[in-house]
């Protein structure tokens, strides 16, 4: 271990205090949070670690349409967006489709960035998930949502707010892992 940063066959390996980060099947631990998405486990009190993280594919990716606050850019008008805002108060609510992680995700690795079509994606798996982790972790509007899935057992997976009719947190139905979750929902 050279410093805090130690690298093995492509894997980043980072140590500070509490701190573990890992690049590739991404791993961040600090405190006693755990968040997990697809491949992505992250711990961190405050999640700075997983923006810093996500934050450089979202710039390398999606920054020169989107911004570099989510914020969207509009025609010369001012009436329409040519890319939309990501986050924001104008960009999507709380309690839209692509507010589900899986959705966001799907959508990115097959339409993005711009012009890139499903035939011939340009993003890895990780990195579309990635991405919507670091979007979908961005202020945004927020909508209520107490009538939403009146059947708890019919929630999908990635479903982020409760109630729930599994013992599964929030956090977990945000952010992963969905293996489990899908596997208890399967077994009921």
């Amino acid at each position: 271990m050279s410093g805090n940063i130690t690298i093995m066959s492509g894997k980043h390996l980072l140590m500070s205090g509490k701190h573990l980060i890992m690049s590739g099947n991404i791993l961040i631990m600090s405190g006693k949070h755990l968040i997990m998405s697809g491949n992505i486990l992250i711990m961190s009190g405050k999640h700075l670690i997983i923006r810093k993280l996500y934050h450089i594919s979202y710039v390398q990716n999606c920054q020169r349409c989107h911004g570099a606050n989510g914020e969207g850019v509009m025609d010369s008008t001012g009436n329409m967006y040519l890319y939309p805002p990501v986050w924001g108060k104008h960009s999507y609510n709380d309690a839209a489709g692509l507010f589900q992680l899986s959705k966001l995700a799907g959508f990115i690795k097959n339409n993005m960035p711009n012009g890139i079509n499903y035939h011939a994606p340009s993003l890895s798996n990780q990195d579309a998930w990635n991405i919507a982790a670091y979007i979908n972790a961005q202020p945004r509007p927020s909508k209520d949502k107490s009538k939403d899935w009146p059947i708890l057992a019919t929630k999908p997976v990635d479903y982020p707010f409760g109630p729930y009719a599994d013992a599964f947190s929030e956090q977990q139905h945000k952010f992963g892992p969905f293996e489990p979750i899908a596997l208890a929902k399967k077994n009921k």
